[in-house]
């Protein structure tokens, strides 16, 4: 949580390029004079990162308060539309790392003919526990989460893919080898 310094112009801006009220998630978009020169030989794609009025777009969905603190909520392409709604993983998996069982996740959207995307969840089981079914989990979750946001599908995992930093490649789970 933070806010913006006097050096930084800063926006909450939705889908489809308006800004959001308080409290509402938007992505943060900056101008200023200490904005990034470029990417290394990727000045293509370091173009395609600014808005049509010259705004950069950071690709992080946050939410202001009232007093103009900010709260970063989600990567913009890690979330998805169920139903009309947004889902923003990273809120789902705070919820599910709760449960007493559960050592990591990851919640990624997948296809889905009726909701046009859905949640699937991977877990990672602490050692000496177990989830009964996946239904203990749901139950679980429906008492923190309005039920879009509930996974649809589940998926048990010995570990997840993490690339050096630590950090957990979605993208390996959306298109695993």
């Amino acid at each position: 949580m933070g806010f913006a310094t006097h050096r930084m112009q800063v926006r909450l801006i939705n889908n489809q390029g308006q800004e959001v009220a308080i409290g509402e998630p938007g992505e943060i978009q900056l101008k200023g004079n200490n904005i990034t020169l470029g990417y290394w030989r990727r000045e293509a794609e370091f173009a395609a990162t600014f808005s049509a009025d010259g705004w950069f777009c950071t690709g992080d969905i946050a939410v202001r308060d009232a007093e103009g603190y900010y709260r970063i909520v989600d990567r913009k392409k890690d979330m998805f539309i169920s139903g009309g709604e947004n889902v923003y993983p990273t809120e789902v998996e705070a919820i599910v790392l709760k449960h007493k069982a559960i050592q990591e996740c990851a919640m990624i959207g997948v296809p889905d003919e009726r909701w046009g995307e859905v949640g699937c969840l991977f877990l990672v089981i602490k050692k000496n526990h177990q989830l009964t079914d996946n239904q203990e989990l749901i139950h679980f979750l429906e008492q923190h989460l309005a039920r879009y946001k509930l996974p649809k599908h589940i998926v048990i995992a010995n570990s997840l893919p993490r690339n050096g930093a630590g950090k957990v490649m979605k993208n390996r789970l959306k298109a695993p080898d």
